[in-house]
Formats: C-alpha cells, sequence, structure tokens
C-alpha cells in the first residue's frame, strides 16, 4: 500500500492509502514529489487489480492476515514474506481516505488466497516450456483436468524447478472466474472494512479505437464501480475524459500503443487529476 499525506489548500493534511495498479501508484507519486504531499509509507508495493485482491491486500498490510512464503512471489512480488511489526498497521488505521482502482472482473485463485495476474504469469508460467502454457491456459472456474496437470508437473521438472507441496497445490486448486456484477459489489463491501471514511473508486482508463472485448470489460467494470459507489455514497473518478482529452499517442506509452499504462510525461498530469479528486475537485458520486 502507498500512504501519502497530501496537503490541502488549508494547510491541513489529507492522510491516503492508495491501492491498485500503477495507474494510480506512480501518478500519485509524481504528485507527491512535485510538492503536493508526503510519502508515509511505499515498501511491499504491491499491485491489485479485483476486489478479492485487494481485500486480501489491505487485510495483510493492517496485519489480519498471514501470507505464505511460497505464496509471496505471486501476491506480493517478494520470495520472502515481510515482518510487519506495527508501523504500517498503524498508517493505515490512520487513513482517513482510501483511494482504490480496479481493474479487473476476473480473479485468479489458489484456495483461501489471490494471486496477481501478473506476477504470476512471469514467475510460475513463463519460461517453464508448453506443458505449463497449456496448464494455464486451460484455467476456469473448475480445477485443470489430471492430464494437464501432469503435463504442466514434466514441463517444470524438466526445466529443473522443484515440485514442492505448494506447487502441487498450485497445480490442482488454482482456477481463474469473472466476477458477476452482484459477486463484484460483494467483494467491494468486504474491501470497504469501515464505511465512515472516505472510499474513491477509480476504474482502468477505457479509449480506444476500437472497442473490442477487452474495451469492452473495461466498460462494464467502470459501470458496475460507479453504480457501486454512488449506491453506498462513496466517491468515483474516471481518469477516461482525461486521456480522451490528451489523446492517446499523448497519454499513453509507446505514443499510444499500449493500452494498459500512461506515458512516462503523462503520469505528472494524472496526478494531479487524481490529486484533485482527493482535494473533492472533479470527482463525481460524492456522498460525505
Amino acid at each position: 500500500m502507498l500512504i501519502i499525506d497530501f496537503a490541502r489548500p488549508n494547510g491541513k493534511t489529507e492522510r491516503v492509502g492508495v491501492v491498485g495498479s500503477c495507474r494510480v501508484h506512480d501518478p500519485l507519486k509524481a504528485a507527491a514529489r512535485d510538492g503536493r504531499g508526503a510519502f508515509l509509507w511505499s515498501a511491499y508495493n504491491t499491485f491489485t487489480h479485483t476486489p478479492p485482491e485487494t481485500e486480501q491486500h489491505i487485510a495483510f498490510c493492517r496485519g489480519r492476515l498471514e501470507i505464505p512464503d511460497p505464496f509471496g512471489p505471486y501476491i506480493l512480488r517478494q520470495e520472502k514474506i515481510p515482518i510487519l511489526l506495527d508501523r504500517l498497521p498503524e498508517l493505515v488505521e490512520s487513513c482517513m481516505t482510501f483511494m482504490v482502482e480496479m481493474s479487473s472482473v476476473d480473479v485468479l485463485r489458489c484456495g483461501y488466497y489471490c494471486f496477481n495476474q501478473d506476477y504470476f504469469s512471469q514467475m510460475f508460467v513463463r519460461g517453464a516450456g508448453m506443458g505449463l502454457l497449456n496448464w494455464y491456459r486451460a484455467l476456469s472456474g473448475r480445477p485443470v483436468s489430471p492430464e494437464l496437470i501432469q503435463g504442466a508437473r514434466d514441463a517444470l521438472m524438466e526445466k529443473g524447478k522443484p515440485i514442492t507441496v505448494s506447487t502441487e497445490e498450485i497445480l490442482a486448486a488454482t482456477v481463474t472466474t469473472p466476477l458477476s456484477p452482484e459477486a463484484f459489489g460483494e467483494a467491494l463491501d468486504r474491501v470497504v472494512f469501515d464505511s465512515s471514511r472516505r472510499w474513491i473508486f477509480v476504474p482502468h482508463f477505457n479509449i480506444s479505437d476500437r472497442p473490442d472485448e477487452q474495451i469492452a470489460k473495461r466498460v462494464v467494470l467502470r459501470d458496475i464501480l460507479k453504480g457501486y459507489a454512488k449506491a453506498k455514497g462513496f466517491e468515483f473518478y474516471d481518469p477516461t475524459p482525461l486521456v480522451a482529452k490528451a489523446g492517446k499517442a499523448a497519454a499513453l506509452e509507446g505514443e499510444g500503443a499500449d493500452s494498459f499504462h500512461y506515458a512516462p510525461a503523462f503520469q505528472p498530469i494524472v496526478g494531479e487529476a487524481l490529486y484533485a479528486a482527493i482535494m473533492n475537485e472533479g470527482s463525481e458520486g460524492i456522498g460525505r
């Protein structure tokens, strides 16, 4: 979690806990570096994309959830789970505002724990051969067939990777499922551990020359998130108009070719917009 004390024009500060992907973390870091705020915490800066991941991450940062070391690379991108002590949980409890980005409805889960799709792909699947890749591609709401599990196991052994108890659990129990609108809302209820605090929800930006399946999913997510914020009296900020106004070539990485990441020069502009939303300028659905 990223925790920043943002300066208000009246001299007071707004302590904000930031949870989501690089699309909120990096711009708000830029805003803080530009003199808008002071960093209080930036370690274990894990990215999250779905409500269950976010719930899990907040629970970990509050000191209320232990993550097994073997799952650390796929949740925190660390081989060893850090010992929190008291500082981070105390800082989380001192935040009266949380800015939370949601960018996916597809949850990758192994038993009780949710994995970050990117971390898992990079650190478990990549480079382990077609047997493991075939297993990964077959993931759905049901456990994968024994034949594909054996193929994944063989591929890992061929690459010299040990087949541990946690490896067997991952191969046998990992599933990926899309959240229905109802399940998404129920999961958001678990993210909001204290409804008396400010919650500002941010969706993935949604701009494309062709509204393919990926972009269509973002529209669905945005509408669910906006409806949830309105129904609960929370706040909502959509960065899409900002990106559209600047144009893809200026706003997105690779002169607009990357539909997931902001261009470096655009990060401070997004940071200013998110800061304005925190200051209650430009956010929708303000209920407090």
